[in-house]
């Protein structure tokens, strides 16, 4: 992204009272464990590294989902 990153944009939206509540999932090119505990410290929910075959894009699409289902029962 040309003026944000990835943190940038995760810290905006825990502080938005719109967004704090919508489950974040960082979906990236990273495997790092620092970047990982970053991120989760600040919030997200999920760290997935993006997969390189079909089963791996379904598995993180299925775990993006899963947050998605959650959140749906929770507000109902």
């Amino acid at each position: 992204m040309p003026e944000l990153n990835g943190m940038d944009v995760l810290k905006y939206l825990q502080n938005s009272v719109r967004y704090r509540r919508i489950p974040k999932v960082i979906y990236t090119t990273s495997n790092s464990w620092v970047e990982q505990s970053e991120f989760m410290a600040l919030g997200a929910n999920e760290f997935l590294t993006k997969a390189v075959n079909f089963k791996g894009i379904l598995d993180s699409v299925k775990t993006m989902l899963g947050h998605c289902d959650n959140e749906v029962r929770e507000t109902a």
